[in-house]
């Protein structure tokens, strides 16, 4: 099957965006590889984001837009987009971030090269919003196609895949493999999910260009990225799929992460409850005594 013939399908969940929307679009329109659609799922936004995508849509016919009422759980329009897709393939984007004009073509290339993996991702980096500056890059390979199991790496978190780097076929999101709809962040259980049902292809490029601005998720949920994390380890102990003292030690590493998150906000009480908790898990660790000593005489 020659790869032009292939449709992508591309899942965006979209809220109040309208500062950064457009510009996400034309990097998606600015692919190389033409043959997508976009089916984007606004969350409810107050802001001008209707306005910007309806004109969009109105010049290209590909893009196809869906105003919702609000419910702050993306996890629901993920899965509708992704019941909606025509596509083999689908891909995701968070509608403030930007795509370099080859990756589209470069992940279904990956995908064709290493047809034992059922997803792909992709290496990117940090830009800071308006000043352009380049942060750190998300995994030390920076070229090259790596194709494993990476379930291990996910649920420890020393690999974090993010989601608009991810490409995945069709035909295998179905059951588990679709997004959580009870919380407002799903992507982590999401991907491990992936990363347990099957192998997957690492992309070196820096394909991805994730906004840094004071309106992301990770600066206005983050709790919710490390409940997730604690949960996705739990009901993967329960089911099985972690051996009940890997999957302590795991859970008293994120407790630990956690602690710490609130000891930078200066949220001391919280601290010194996760740390606790991270002692429960695992009591041989002097480290987590420490960290909750020194919260607590904070």
């Amino acid at each position: 099957m020659k790869q032009q013939t292939l449709l992508i399908s591309i899942v965006m969940v979209t809220y109040n965006r309208a500062d950064f929307i457009e510009e996400t679009i034309r990097s998606i329109q600015a692919q190389t590889y033409s043959r997508w659609e976009l089916l984007i799922f606004d969350d409810g936004s107050e802001d001008a984001t209707q306005e910007l995508v309806v004109r969009l849509q109105q010049q290209d016919p590909r893009i196809r837009y869906y105003r919702k009422a609000r419910t702050g759980l993306t996890g629901i329009f993920k899965n509708e987009g992704i019941r909606m897709a025509q596509g083999a393939l689908v891909a995701f984007m968070d509608s403030d971030d930007l795509w370099p004009a080859q990756k589209l073509a470069m992940q279904l290339d990956a995908l064709q090269t290493h047809p034992e993996a059922g997803f792909s991702f992709t290496n990117g980096f940090n830009f800071r919003s308006g000043s352009g500056a380049v942060e750190a890059y998300f995994y030390p390979q920076r070229e090259g196609l790596f194709c494993a199991d990476f379930f291990a790496e996910v649920c420890a978190g020393t690999i974090g895949i993010r989601l608009p780097t991810v490409m995945v076929w069709k035909q295998a999101l179905q059951g588990d493999l679709l997004f959580r709809e009870n919380r407002p962040f799903t992507d982590y259980s999401f991907v491990a999910q992936l990363a347990a049902a099957s192998k997957g292809v690492q992309l070196g490029g820096l394909l991805f260009e994730r906004r840094v601005h004071g309106s992301n998720f990770s600066a206005t949920g983050w709790q919710h990225d490390f409940e997730e994390h604690l949960d996705m380890i739990a009901r993967f102990r329960d089911q099985g799929r972690i051996p009940g003292r890997k999957a302590a030690a795991l859970l008293a590493m994120v407790y630990r992460n956690f602690g710490t998150a609130y000891a930078r906000r200066r949220s001391f009480s919280e601290a010194r409850r996760m740390f606790l908790k991270a002692w429960s898990y695992q009591r041989l660790g002097f480290g987590t005594l420490k960290q909750w000593a020194k919260t607590y005489l904070s």
